[in-house]
């Protein structure tokens, strides 16, 4: 693992102290990532690193820093929500690795890293001497991960990463929309989010890895990648009977009724999965003739006659508030529930229960809203223990702890090699 950083830091009321063993109940405690990645996909990937407690340090270009911190029509304390969100846990280092000095810094600080995080267009860190080959040869141990919009090489990787285009061309917006064939983007960076989990899998299958052989090694995934991977059920379908999916609004392509559906004040989603679900379903609303009917006794032909199926259930299901049919369908243990809006789905009492929801403190802004972890570990815990960092919040201490005076950081500033947050 790294080597402890020796520093102190002058940030009052700063909790990110510099010693890695800060978060001594943390999964990765000990493991210092440099993360050099902007926008969403790599920030979100160094976010869940940081959340399972390893000492991940923002490297961000000294003016302006990270794009997304000056992105949209929202600011909190400076930089938008979508930068709070996706940098928390992490320190700033604001450094220019395009000069000299810069790239020498940061490579002194590979030869204390354990993970080298970065989301350039292929090919962008080998120009500046910073590539994967030139890192291994400082530090035999680093793992260095790679974030692309279309892979490393061939003919689409010089292509920018972008989720909407990653969507288009994975053919995730082909099977999203209505059915009448109005396509639709989904409504979260889906490609981006799963790209950075992918590193996250893959840098910690490379640090395992390198505990039997002392080695580390390069990694990299796409929002290709992510995308075609989200298609693995639609991929199987389409190599056992050679038919492409085409948008079907919310209903599912094989399974019936697994849909929204209307009922008395709005829309209510069921989830009948089997002929026992169904059954259940029918007997609930009282309209236990669907069970016999030739057309709905078995799961092929309910998804064959899914338009008369949904008709004569909802000629029932709107004599009743969706609330009212959530609860009795729920009891007779038949898959169904709500469509809530994000607050809605925050406030539920399950949500609540489960903590799914934290605060990261920030000194402007005050507490800051945050979702949880994805996930519980129960003797070393996740946990969002600091908010995003301003930029170059911690560029005296991080490059103080490699041995750097006063005077000579002072001199990095004004020759804009570094800036710090004073």
């Amino acid at each position: 693992m790294a080597a402890e950083f020796t520093g102190t830091d002058a940030s009052e009321g700063d909790d990110f102290t510099l010693n890695t063993a800060a978060f001594p109940d943390g999964a990765l405690s000990g493991v210092r990532v440099l993360d050099c990645t902007q926008i969403l996909s790599g920030p979100y990937a160094g976010a869940l690193l940081g959340d399972l407690g390893a000492d991940v340090i923002k490297v961000e270009r000294p003016r302006g820093g990270d794009d997304v911190r000056s992105a949209g029509t929202v600011s909190i304390a400076g930089s938008s929500p979508q930068f709070h969100a996706v940098n928390r846990n992490k320190r700033s280092l604001a450094l220019d690795i395009r000069t000299g000095d810069g790239r020498t810094l940061f490579l002194d600080l590979v030869a204390g890293a354990d993970v080298v995080l970065e989301n350039f267009r292929p090919g962008v860190m080998d120009r500046l001497g910073l590539g994967y080959n030139a890192l291994k040869a400082r530090n035999p141990g680093i793992i260095y991960c790679s974030i692309t919009g279309f892979g490393e090489d061939g003919p689409s990787s010089d292509r920018p990463g972008f989720d909407l285009v990653a969507q288009g061309a994975t053919g995730l917006m082909s099977m999203t929309g209505s059915e009448d064939g109005e396509l639709a983007k989904i409504g979260v960076p889906l490609t981006d989010l799963g790209a950075g989990m992918l590193a996250c899998i893959a840098i910690l299958s490379a640090l395992h890895e390198r505990t039997r052989t002392g080695l580390g090694q390069r990694v990299a995934t796409s929002l290709l990648r992510a995308g075609l991977a989200f298609t693995v059920t639609e991929t199987a379908y389409l190599w056992a009977t050679g038919q492409v999916a085409n948008p079907n609004g919310s209903a599912h392509r094989v399974l019936a009724p697994y849909q929204l559906v209307r009922a008395g004040d709005g829309p209510m989603l069921l989830a009948c999965g089997n002929d026992r679900s169904f059954a259940r379903l029918c007997t609930t609303i009282g309209k236990p003739e669907l069970i016999a009917d030739e057309r709905f006794r078995d799961n092929g032909g309910r998804v064959a006659h899914r338009r008369e199926l949904i008709s004569a259930l909802e000629d029932v299901l709107i004599t009743k508030s969706a609330a009212e049919w959530i609860d009795a369908l729920n009891r007779a243990g038949c898959p169904c529930g709500p469509v809530n809006t994000i607050a809605e789905a925050l406030e539920d009492p399950q949500a609540i229960h489960s903590k799914l929801t934290t605060h990261a403190d920030h000194p402007v802004a005050g507490p800051i809203r945050q979702l949880a972890p994805p996930f519980t570990m129960d003797r070393t815990p996740a946990r969002v223990r600091v908010g995003a960092p301003d930029l170059g919040q911690h560029s005296r201490a991080i490059l103080g702890s490699l041995g750097l005076g006063a005077k000579e950081i002072d001199q990095l500033i004004a020759d804009g090699t570094v800036h710090a947050a004073d």
